[in-house]
């Protein structure tokens, strides 16, 4: 493996390491799960398995930092998540179809991001039964049904082989308010939009409809959605 790879996962595991010492095992259960480390971990030398094999070397929750050699024969450093499940939350009324987004801060960027429902899916839950547990959560809406958007989309297959499954499902609005409320996951804001102009902001601005931000999950869903509905 290059000493580049190496080094990357060395001060990464050492971020971690000191991160865990810092705030403890119970803060970083809050926030991202279980807790679990390769143990001793020798940096001096990382293995490397045959091609297309994940050595790993630190685990937090859904967050897996490993080694990884491609079919190429690359080395390089793998950031593994389990595979996430996106919804794009439709209303359909009388005056339209309108999208659901929801404003909330994201640690890593330190800032408020624009999105639809997502997140990762609970031992033994299907990536349906996440979107139906996932919308009422994050935005107060009931999802009545839900269209698959085929294939999986991967949102940074540079650096993470993290892989997105993607609906689009019909809602309303019974009088429930988001209940995902964690202190790093921050639902601030509920927002309801007509779609065509969600699609038109995105496309023609490169931004969200209530933010000078797009998140990609969310931005590529609606848009989607939007063409979905047009041409279909």
């Amino acid at each position: 493996m290059a000493t580049r790879d190496r080094n990357a996962i060395e001060h990464a595991v050492n971020v971690l390491s000191q991160l865990r010492q810092r705030v403890g095992d119970e803060a970083l259960l809050r926030g991202l799960g279980e807790v679990t480390t390769s143990t001793p971990i020798r940096f001096k030398d990382f293995p490397v398995g045959a091609p297309g094999e994940d050595i790993p070397v630190f685990r937090i929750g859904r967050l897996n930092i490993a080694t990884k050699v491609s079919q190429l024969g690359d080395a390089y450093t793998n950031v593994g998540r389990s595979e996430g499940t996106v919804v794009v939350p439709l209303e359909r009324t009388a005056s339209g179809l309108f999208v659901i987004t929801q404003a909330q801060h994201r640690g890593a960027a330190d800032m408020r991001f624009e999105e639809v429902a997502a997140g990762g899916r609970k031992e033994g839950e299907s990536h349906e039964d996440a979107a139906y547990r996932e919308v009422p959560e994050e935005t107060g809406y009931r999802v009545t049904s839900l269209q698959h958007f085929p294939g999986k989309v991967y949102p940074g297959p540079g650096y993470t082989d993290e892989r997105q499954t993607i609906f689009a499902a019909e809602v309303v609005h019974n009088g429930n308010r988001a209940t995902d409320k964690t202190d790093s996951h921050e639902i601030s804001k509920v927002y309801r939009t007509p779609l065509e102009e969600a699609a038109r902001t995105l496309a023609f601005e490169s931004r969200m409809p209530h933010d000078d931000k797009v998140d990609a999950k969310s931005g590529f869903g609606i848009l989607a959605a939007w063409v979905r509905e047009t041409f279909q």
